[in-house]
């Protein structure tokens, strides 16, 4: 019995801990390349069926299209709530003059009752793009009397989508609280093609150029007086291609892409970058005449533990469907994975890549890699001084990629690293401690033990995008390291330069179809070749 007690306030104790958050997708359309049967409705809780217009005399406009009674049949044998949402950008003239007339208002708000029971719909999301200062009193009449209406006709959900700011004074929050179920805030578009300058569309902190961001919305209506729990995210499924030279550089405009399209940029060589600051990534072209700013799986991890860290309500996912391929909507289940099932462990501690244990680099920029762990949200990267860690050089939290990049080493120093994994869960252990040294092939003898013989290898392999390889020199010499295909034809050269005794590490990143490759390791004694495997 007492074990029993035990177990039963250990379950209460973590829910409550993990209070369920609401994950909304608005789905607005794409019904033929997204079908019904093919969202993952486990993923979601809510989903915003966009968009019904609203008219200035009270009426709803239709599109012929819009109806889809099998999303909603389907959703509910899930569990899953059907909103109704209404407005959009563009579409929101007739919201106005609707509200500014009680006549007009008791209309919308009968035919929007009318509406959801007769095709089953459990709420209104009302998506007013947007009120301003003079529309304040009445916005705040229209909810009141909205929201009282659909409790009479036993419809429980009223909810709406708001900008990052109240920018134009439009909303009486003190008011609009109390009857809305939740807030979706809009925390994207915030750069994209129609700005002369680019940007992270949906940066989750603010930093430097970056004024705009996810934590910069919610303290603002936080501070506001919107109680956190009522407090939706927006995070968007898809991006948009800029045609700038690079990040808060000249833009001369661009177009939208899904995150489907942005992710197969990566393997016809564009480069992925991440901001650690901003903790979003973005992605820039070969010729560094265009970047891409969107979202990934790491990024949408990292926005669902910054939701439960700060006791949010959930999100808002604008759109459902920009993920979906092959069967798969990534961005959708990681949401489900770490937004709506928590994971009940910490994960597995991390295996290091790179720098290599007692390697040699030469160079006062370094990009650290590990082994991603499958149920991570984020990373903490150590560096030290100090193989016991008693002095850290540096310490960096809430890493989202399996990687860490960090300029102005010093030269002819020893450094030890180290990285643990993190979840809702908790910590990982440390990994074990890597050791590496900066500088020139005198301060390197002192400080490493030599290498008995040549030996050449690279990891992982097959690999994508990028491997690191790896050879040891016994004797300081000239080194030649390059990269052939299977025709024999060079594609890279790697090192052509005096190397001096020890291990050494390169990353080679490729923009090169798939296949197999030969690297191939010369000195003036030695003669090293070996195949590697590029999987795009």
């Amino acid at each position: 019995m007492k074990f029993i007690f035990i177990l039963v306030f250990t379950l209460i104790i973590a829910y409550q801990n993990f209070p369920q958050k609401v994950v909304v997708g608005y789905i607005n359309g794409n019904y033929a390349s997204y079908p019904y049967n093919a969202i993952d409705y486990s993923s979601l809780t809510h989903i915003a069926h966009a968009f019904v217009i609203p008219n200035a005399d009270g009426s709803l406009h239709i599109d012929s299209w819009f109806l889809y009674p099998q999303l909603i049949s389907e959703a509910h044998k899930y569990n899953v709530k059907v909103l109704a949402a209404v407005g959009d950008f563009g579409q929101s003239a007739g919201f106005s003059p609707m509200a500014a007339n009680p006549v007009a208002r008791e209309k919308f708000i009968n035919n929007m009752v009318n509406f959801c029971k007769t095709h089953g719909y459990d709420g209104v999301d009302l998506d007013w793009e947007y009120p301003g200062a003079a529309d304040r009193a009445n916005f705040a009449a229209l909810v009141s009397e909205l929201r009282t209406a659909l409790l009479a006709a036993e419809i429980p959900l009223l909810t709406a989508a708001i900008p990052s700011q109240d920018w134009n004074n439009a909303y009486d929050l003190n008011s609009l609280k109390n009857n809305f179920d939740w807030f979706g805030i809009m925390t994207y578009d915030f750069y994209g093609s129609w700005e002369s300058i680019s940007g992270h569309q949906s940066a989750l902190y603010s930093y430097g150029s970056q004024n705009l961001s996810v934590d910069k919305a919610v303290k603002y209506y936080l501070g506001r007086g919107v109680p956190a729990e009522q407090l939706c995210i927006g995070i968007p499924f898809g991006g948009y291609l800029l045609n700038s030279q690079g990040l808060f550089k000249s833009n001369s405009g661009g177009s939208s892409v899904s995150y489907v399209a942005a992710n197969e940029k990566i393997n016809q060589g564009w480069e992925y970058l991440w901001d650690d600051n901003c903790k979003v990534p973005y992605l820039q072209n070969p010729a560094h005449t265009q970047l891409i700013t969107y979202d990934d799986t790491i990024s949408v991890k990292l926005k669902s533990a910054y939701i439960i860290k700060n006791n949010l309500k959930g999100t808002i996912i604008w759109k459902i469907g920009r993920d979906y391929s092959a069967g798969k909507t990534p961005l959708l289940k990681s949401l489900g994975d770490y937004l709506l099932n928590p994971p009940a462990e910490a994960p597995s501690v991390p295996q290091l890549i790179f720098p290599a244990d007692d390697s040699i680099i030469d160079s006062q920029s370094i990009r650290f890699e590990w082994q991603p762990v499958d149920s991570a949200v984020s990373y903490n990267f150590q560096l030290s001084t100090k193989d016991d860690f008693s002095v850290i050089a540096l310490n960096r939290t809430d890493i989202g990629p399996a990687f860490f990049i960090r300029n102005g080493f010093e030269l002819n120093k020893i450094y030890y690293w180290r990285v643990r994994s993190s979840n809702s869960a908790g910590f990982s252990d440390w990994s074990p401690v890597y050791k590496f040294s900066t500088g020139n092939a005198t301060a390197v003898e002192e400080i490493n033990q030599l290498p008995e013989d040549y030996s050449l290898s690279n990891y992982p392999n097959p690999f994508n995008p990028s491997t690191t390889i790896e050879f040891n020199l016994p004797v300081k010499e000239f080194v030649s390291l390059e990269v052939f295909n299977i025709l024999g034809n060079k594609i890279s050269t790697l090192i052509n330069e005096e190397k001096s005794a020890g291990k050494h590490s390169i990353k080679f990143n490729p923009e090169t179809a798939s296949g197999v490759y030969f690297y191939v390791l010369r000195t003036p004694s030695k003669y090293i070749v070996k195949k590697m495997e590029l999987l795009r």
